[in-house]
């Protein structure tokens, strides 16, 4: 979709694939699909403030829950807008049209249509970095998560 509305869009995977299996799979489909000069895999890294930094939008396709996904808390404090499914966990982190944007699960199409709303809305992806950044630091900074950490040790070793 992305491809078809001429949207100078890059995928950038970071990270490992489960098996050698699944990555002859994945990169076999992409060649087949004739998308291998829009995705860029670049294998596993230790230094994922720094990947993530260099990226204008981090992308979540769960299909389903996975807590509180770090990489979503990566992607905020690197000021990132997220594009994600809306499974359990992420709702909580991500608010739609806040600090990114919540697609449906499973659902390519609707994914699409979420990072193309934030590709061609300039101002949009402004105010969502903006909020990305300040969610963070408002709520899943070290500082904050010591802070509440403290606070129920505290409650708990106060009865």
């Amino acid at each position: 979709l992305l491809k078809e509305r001429q949207l100078p869009v890059t995928l950038e995977l970071i990270g490992g694939f489960e098996t050698p299996a699944y990555q002859q799979r994945t990169l076999a489909l992409l060649r087949s699909l004739g998308l291998e000069d829009c995705v860029h895999w670049s294998g596993f890294t230790n230094d994922i403030p720094s990947a993530v930094r260099g990226l204008d939008a981090m992308l979540l396709p769960s299909l389903f829950g996975e807590g509180m996904p770090m990489v979503v808390l990566e992607a905020l404090a690197a000021a990132v807008p997220v594009v994600a499914t809306r499974v359990e966990g992420t709702p909580e982190v991500i608010r739609d049209g806040v600090e990114g944007l919540l697609a449906q699960p499973g659902s390519a199409t609707s994914l699409a249509e979420k990072l193309c709303q934030l590709v061609q809305d300039r101002d949009a992806w402004s105010r969502m970095s903006a909020q990305a950044l300040a969610r963070h630091r408002n709520c899943y900074s070290d500082e904050r998560m010591a802070h509440r950490t403290a606070r129920i040790y505290h409650r708990l070793l106060s009865r």
